[in-house]
């Protein structure tokens, strides 16, 4: 969802009785309440909260509210509320908090206590679990605190399975089976040291197949000096049958001062050079090869880097204020004189800055851009955007590995949407989080520079979309939870024997979670309104709703939209979309260069195999 669209969102959804839509909104939403979250909130004497206002919809939709709030507590002394919602914690005990909003009024309780919530026990969901050979399953680790909370502490604890010869588990806690038998998974809680088990049975045939061979995908790759490529390990059974081993196989580089490679198998280009990734897995010792190869990089051109003659001009916004300073850590990468300063105060989590170039960037060959920041903080990213055409394109860092030292960032668009036409440079550090005005909310960035792109400059699709091609780019943007990639056909079977797929795994998060691709330009409706898809979900009677939008003359970006019924379940069915019905509102148009795919509108997914979907060639068709 773009910003300009989040914007929309937040200004109708604080008046009642106007339209709530969006990406993942109906089309005719009316205002019919407020919610707070979380809620209740906890806090010890001393914490702080921040309270999230959104506005809800007559269908259901939600987007949240950051204009025309008043808070109020009716025990200020013991908790106190300030206009931006956030919650102080004062003395034990409890009050509510009352937020109000265009008539519309929501409350939270908030308890107050002498000592932060400690962890009494952590658990492992679910407790016992049956899979067969080469499935898998996902374990999550939940802790329980003293005041009765709950919290998902999967990413902060570690997996051991008592028998990997029936079952590996890896870092993150997913299991997959080997062979027919049981064995313990042991999950311990790193900060507290507390640990659960889980039983896994494993089934399948009384001879279960051997692993043939195994593969290494990327067979090869070209990385500039800091770029990385996550290879995966493949299994090829005696049934034919594949699996991936990833997590069960070792990596060696044969050239370290090329290119590193971790115990996951992420390749991390240092310098100029060619060298061999093997890759071998643990069990059978099989082993297989990818080259990585750095080439020596092309002259960049400097966009910007604030040694001229001020002033530059920025355009803050939603709460960032950007300068140019003298540098104040003139070290390791960066001595230059002078660096641009971002503080991001208070207000958006979108906050950020941009700068008017004095003519368009050309991509048309150049496609790398170089970023040096200084970050306070390890592990933000930063988010650049390019815009002022109206036909905006951006991306999203590589987390910044280290706090308080210069570090050059890469942002390669050798395979992304782009064009030549946008003439302003938008600057937004830790996208997500409300910045505080602060020394940690406080960033440096110079010399931004422009190369020539490494990899393939590849084209946008148009209709019919068949996911098969190795020069098309399939540009998706997943939203609220959703996670799609292109890979083989795990089901070619039935009316889809297809070699290549999309796969949509609804995560926790949204409701309205999903995925929308980029087309190589408007998608004609003059002649047909009728638009196929085949699809494969595991349970029948869940829908697909399937959305046109990105029109920049329609209303609402041109969106409109209509869904179909499921009917079966694990196979390959097609669904019929029609657009011809007279009372589609917004109506049909001719504009649009946006698919938007949402399974199960209305649900919240948890990731497992039952909110997995599959869908192919997306096409128009002469006949309901």
């Amino acid at each position: 969802m773009t910003l300009r669209r989040q914007s929309l969102l937040v200004a109708l959804a604080v008046l009642p009785g106007l339209l709530l839509s969006g990406c993942g909104g109906s089309s005719s939403a009316t205002l019919s309440a407020i919610a707070v979250t979380p809620s209740p909130l906890r806090l010890a004497v001393g914490g702080v909260g921040k309270l999230v206002v959104n506005a809800i919809g007559s269908e259901g939709t939600r987007a949240p509210i950051t204009a025309g709030l008043i808070f109020s507590s009716d025990a200020s002394a013991v908790a106190a509320v300030s206009s931006s919602g956030v919650v102080t914690g004062l003395a034990e005990g409890s009050a509510t908090i009352t937020a109000a909003a265009s008539g519309l009024t929501a409350n939270v309780t908030v308890t107050v206590s002498g000592l932060a919530p400690t962890l009494v026990a952590i658990d492992i969901i679910p407790p016992s679990a049956q899979v067969a050979v080469r499935g898998t399953e996902q374990l999550t680790v939940s802790g329980l605190y003293s005041d009765s909370s709950t919290a998902n502490l999967t990413a902060g604890s570690t997996f051991v399975s008592s028998s990997p010869g029936v079952a590996t588990v890896s870092a993150g806690g997913l299991v997959t089976g080997v062979s027919a038998g049981s064995t313990t998974i042991v999950a311990t809680h790193t900060a507290s040291g507390r640990f659960a088990t889980a039983t896994v049975f494993v089934v399948g045939g009384s001879v279960a197949p051997t692993l043939v061979s195994i593969a290494v995908t990327p067979a090869s790759s070209t990385l500039a000096p800091g770029a990385t490529q996550q290879l995966t390990v493949t299994g090829t059974y005696s049934d034919s049958s594949t699996a991936t081993l990833t997590a069960g196989s070792t990596f060696v580089s044969s050239s370290p001062d090329v290119a590193t490679v971790s115990a996951g198998g992420l390749v991390t280009a240092v310098a100029v050079g060619t060298t061999t990734i093997t890759a071998t897995h643990t069990a059978s010792s099989k082993t297989a090869t990818s080259s990585v190869s750095s080439p020596q990089q092309p002259t960049a051109q400097t966009l910007l880097d604030f040694e001229s003659s001020p002033p530059y001009p920025f355009t803050d916004f939603d709460g960032a204020v950007t300068t140019t300073v003298a540098n104040p850590h003139p070290a390791g990468i960066n001595t230059s004189a002078t660096v641009g300063q971002l503080v991001k105060g208070t207000g958006a989590v979108w906050a950020g800055s941009k700068v008017t170039m004095p003519a368009p960037i050309d991509f048309s060959t150049d496609r790398i851009i170089k970023v040096k920041v200084f970050s306070p903080v390890a592990g933000i990213k930063l988010l650049l955007k390019f815009e002022g055409a109206g036909s905006f394109f951006q991306k999203l860092s590589a987390p910044i590995t280290a706090a308080n030292v210069w570090e050059e960032l890469t942002f390669d668009f050798s395979a992304e949407p782009v064009n030549n036409l946008n003439n302003q440079i938008v600057f937004m550090f830790d996208f997500g989080t409300e910045g505080d005005g602060g020394p940690l909310s406080t960033y440096l960035f110079d010399d931004v520079t422009q190369s020539a792109g490494t990899g393939p400059i590849l084209d946008l699709p148009v209709l019919p979309l068949t996911f098969e091609s190795t020069s098309l780019l399939y540009a998706f943007a997943d939203f609220g939870g959703a996670v799609t990639r292109v890979l083989p056909n795990p089901f070619p079977t039935g009316i889809n024997q297809s070699a290549t797929v999309v796969e949509l795994i609804k995560h926790p998060g949204e409701t309205f979670a999903g995925s929308v691709i980029q087309m190589a330009g408007p998608i004609d409706f003059s002649s047909n309104k009728i638009v196929k898809v085949k699809v494969w979900a595991p349970v029948a009677g869940k829908k697909l709703m399937l959305k046109f939008e990105g029109s920049p003359i329609d209303f609402d970006g041109g969106a409109f939209e209509t869904d179909a019924v499921i009917d079966r379940a694990n196979e390959w069915v097609e669904l019929t979309f029609d657009y011809s019905s007279p009372t589609l509102f917004p109506p049909v148009n001719n504009n649009n260069n946006k698919i938007v795919f949402f399974f199960d509108f209305g649900t919240a997914g948890d990731g497992s195999a039952n909110s997995t979907y599959y869908f192919d060639d997306v096409a128009f068709s002469t006949s309901p």
